[in-house]
């Protein structure tokens, strides 16, 4: 029911909308891009009316960083776009008249540069908890599932520290030192054995090109971990001595 011309079309409204909406707020959108990749015709079609660009320098341009450790970044690499070369402006402050390029000069540079959290994982436990944080990013498992994804974190844990490691879900199911309860996520993973021993890990350090380098998450797993670490040592008045799954 729809043509090419019908979603390209939509998308440009909605680029101006967007360049509208925010003109008077603390950040306001310049320029709207998409790559031509995107754009479901050929970049050269008249459709597009010479609004196509080389935007590959002006990206560059500034983005060889000094202070890229300052950013949390390991290196300018982690810094990317989703458009590359050629590009089709949908909408500008400028509105093609100002600026010999077409479209409103880009600040380019880390200091223009907002950086990103990464979305955090789901929490899965063998229960259920009342806290305040949103219910939606807790999952209630089964024992066997809990332990596959604390193995999994071991497994990548070992991985990302450069050893030969084998995952195998038999890791920590061994003798009767079953978990009654525990807390795990993507990086990182807290549980209560059958001896009323607390064990935890967490991603830390990376093996990268042939050296050791921070889990860029480290922060936030430590106190994911230490966060759901403490429910448990409450809830079944433990020691807080902790010990290693494996």
């Amino acid at each position: 029911k729809y043509t090419n011309e019908d979603l390209t079309g939509y998308i440009e409204k909605y680029a101006k909308m967007l360049i509208e909406e925010t003109k008077n707020s603390e950040f306001p959108i310049e320029n709207v891009f998409i790559n031509s990749g995107y754009a479901m015709m050929s970049y050269n079609s008249p459709e597009y009316n010479g609004r196509v660009y080389n935007l590959g320098p002006a990206i560059q341009l500034d983005y060889n960083l000094n202070g890229v450790k300052d950013l949390g970044l390991s290196s300018s690499e982690d810094i990317w776009t989703d458009v590359r070369n050629h590009a089709i402006l949908l909408a500008t402050t400028e509105e093609g008249s100002k600026t010999p390029e077409g479209y409103a000069p880009l600040k380019n540079g880390p200091e223009n540069t907002e950086i990103y959290e990464c979305a955090r994982d789901k929490i899965y436990g063998l229960n259920d908890i009342d806290d305040d944080r949103p219910k939606h990013i807790f999952v209630i498992v089964a024992s066997e599932s809990l332990i596959e994804k604390i193995n999994r974190v071991h497994a990548m844990k070992e991985k990302l520290l450069g050893k030969d490691y084998q995952y195998e879900i038999v890791d920590i199911a061994f003798d009767d030192l079953g978990i009654i309860d525990g807390y795990v996520s993507s990086d990182w993973y807290v549980y209560v054995d059958s001896n009323y021993e607390i064990h935890s890990d967490y991603i830390g350090e990376i093996y990268s090109n042939g050296e050791m380098i921070q889990y860029p998450q480290v922060e936030h797993a430590k106190q994911e971990m230490e966060y759901y670490k403490n429910v448990l040592i409450n809830k079944y008045n433990l020691s807080s001595e902790v010990k290693h799954a494996i």
